[in-house]
Protein backbone atom coordinates (compact mmCIF):
# COMPACT_ATOMS: atom_id res chain seq x y z
CA UNK A 1 0.00 0.00 0.00
CA UNK A 2 2.63 2.27 0.93
CA UNK A 3 4.87 1.66 -2.60
CA UNK A 4 1.67 2.55 -4.30
CA UNK A 5 0.83 5.83 -2.44
CA UNK A 6 4.99 6.68 -3.16
CA UNK A 7 4.53 6.24 -6.95
CA UNK A 8 1.33 6.62 -7.86
CA UNK A 9 -0.09 3.30 -8.30
CA UNK A 10 -3.33 1.72 -7.71
CA UNK A 11 -4.20 -0.72 -5.36
CA UNK A 12 -7.05 -3.27 -6.76
CA UNK A 13 -9.11 -5.18 -3.79
CA UNK A 14 -10.71 -8.56 -4.91
CA UNK A 15 -12.91 -9.31 -2.10
CA UNK A 16 -14.23 -7.87 1.44
CA UNK A 17 -11.10 -9.59 3.40
CA UNK A 18 -8.92 -6.58 1.77
CA UNK A 19 -11.16 -4.10 3.35
CA UNK A 20 -9.07 -2.74 5.73
CA UNK A 21 -6.58 -1.25 3.18
CA UNK A 22 -8.83 1.93 2.70
CA UNK A 23 -8.70 2.82 6.50
CA UNK A 24 -4.53 1.90 6.37
CA UNK A 25 -3.98 4.25 3.42
CA UNK A 26 -5.98 7.08 5.48
CA UNK A 27 -4.12 6.12 8.40
CA UNK A 28 -0.94 6.74 6.61
CA UNK A 29 -2.08 9.70 4.63
CA UNK A 30 -3.14 11.29 7.76
CA UNK A 31 -1.23 10.33 10.53
CA UNK A 32 2.17 9.90 9.00
CA UNK A 33 2.22 12.07 6.07
CA UNK A 34 -0.09 14.61 7.55
CA UNK A 35 -2.35 15.23 5.35
CA UNK A 36 -5.75 17.02 6.05
CA UNK A 37 -9.03 14.53 5.42
CA UNK A 38 -10.10 16.04 1.92
CA UNK A 39 -6.74 15.62 0.82
CA UNK A 40 -6.28 11.85 2.28
CA UNK A 41 -9.82 11.27 1.14
CA UNK A 42 -9.34 12.27 -2.16
CA UNK A 43 -5.96 10.23 -2.63
CA UNK A 44 -6.99 6.83 -0.77
CA UNK A 45 -10.07 7.15 -3.58
CA UNK A 46 -7.46 7.50 -6.53
CA UNK A 47 -5.52 4.64 -5.17
CA UNK A 48 -7.77 2.22 -4.25
CA UNK A 49 -10.12 0.50 -6.94
CA UNK A 50 -12.79 -2.49 -5.26
CA UNK A 51 -14.53 -5.34 -6.94
CA UNK A 52 -16.36 -6.57 -3.84
CA UNK A 53 -19.01 -9.33 -4.24
CA UNK A 54 -17.91 -11.98 -6.73
CA UNK A 55 -19.48 -14.89 -7.28
CA UNK A 56 -17.60 -16.94 -4.63
CA UNK A 57 -18.23 -14.50 -1.97
CA UNK A 58 -20.22 -15.25 0.98
CA UNK A 59 -22.70 -12.43 1.60
CA UNK A 60 -23.10 -11.02 5.02
CA UNK A 61 -19.86 -12.96 6.49
CA UNK A 62 -18.17 -10.69 8.83
CA UNK A 63 -14.19 -10.74 7.86
CA UNK A 64 -13.40 -8.00 10.30
CA UNK A 65 -15.42 -8.19 13.73
CA UNK A 66 -15.64 -4.79 15.78
CA UNK A 67 -14.13 -6.66 18.92
CA UNK A 68 -10.78 -8.01 16.94
CA UNK A 69 -10.80 -3.96 15.42
CA UNK A 70 -11.22 -2.51 19.13
CA UNK A 71 -8.25 -4.55 20.22
CA UNK A 72 -6.21 -5.00 17.58
CA UNK A 73 -6.64 -1.62 15.72
CA UNK A 74 -8.50 0.88 17.21
CA UNK A 75 -7.25 3.90 14.54
CA UNK A 76 -8.26 1.42 11.75
CA UNK A 77 -11.78 1.63 13.61
CA UNK A 78 -12.06 4.78 14.43
CA UNK A 79 -11.16 5.83 10.60
CA UNK A 80 -13.88 3.12 9.32
CA UNK A 81 -16.76 4.63 11.80
CA UNK A 82 -15.61 8.54 10.24
CA UNK A 83 -15.84 7.14 6.54
CA UNK A 84 -19.44 5.82 7.18
CA UNK A 85 -20.55 8.94 9.34
CA UNK A 86 -19.69 10.96 6.02
CA UNK A 87 -21.09 8.66 3.50
CA UNK A 88 -23.96 8.51 5.88
CA UNK A 89 -24.33 12.22 5.92
CA UNK A 90 -24.15 12.57 2.36
CA UNK A 91 -26.70 10.24 1.27
CA UNK A 92 -29.19 12.10 4.09
CA UNK A 93 -28.12 14.79 1.87
CA UNK A 94 -29.02 13.36 -1.53
CA UNK A 95 -25.72 12.76 -2.71
CA UNK A 96 -25.59 16.62 -3.19
CA UNK A 97 -22.10 16.40 -1.86
CA UNK A 98 -20.54 13.81 -4.14
CA UNK A 99 -23.38 13.15 -6.64
CA UNK A 100 -24.39 10.02 -5.47
CA UNK A 101 -27.73 9.03 -4.01
CA UNK A 102 -29.50 6.20 -2.02
CA UNK A 103 -31.19 5.85 1.16
CA UNK A 104 -29.39 6.18 4.90
CA UNK A 105 -30.84 4.71 8.35
CA UNK A 106 -29.28 5.56 11.53
CA UNK A 107 -29.82 3.88 15.54
CA UNK A 108 -28.31 4.66 18.25
CA UNK A 109 -25.40 2.57 17.78
CA UNK A 110 -22.52 2.25 16.53
CA UNK A 111 -22.20 -0.47 14.63
CA UNK A 112 -25.49 -0.43 13.20
CA UNK A 113 -25.64 2.63 11.38
CA UNK A 114 -26.21 1.71 7.68
CA UNK A 115 -26.76 2.86 4.36
CA UNK A 116 -27.45 1.68 0.94
CA UNK A 117 -25.87 3.03 -2.12
CA UNK A 118 -22.78 2.71 -3.97
CA UNK A 119 -19.38 2.03 -1.75
CA UNK A 120 -18.18 5.85 -0.98
CA UNK A 121 -14.44 4.90 -1.88
CA UNK A 122 -15.73 4.90 -5.68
Amino acid sequence: MKAALADGGTLFLSDERTALAVPETLRVLLDERGLGWDEAWARARSTIVSRFGGPKSEPGRPFWLVSFLEQEHPRLLELLYEINRRHLDDVELGGRATGRSGGASRSSGRATRAASGPAPWR
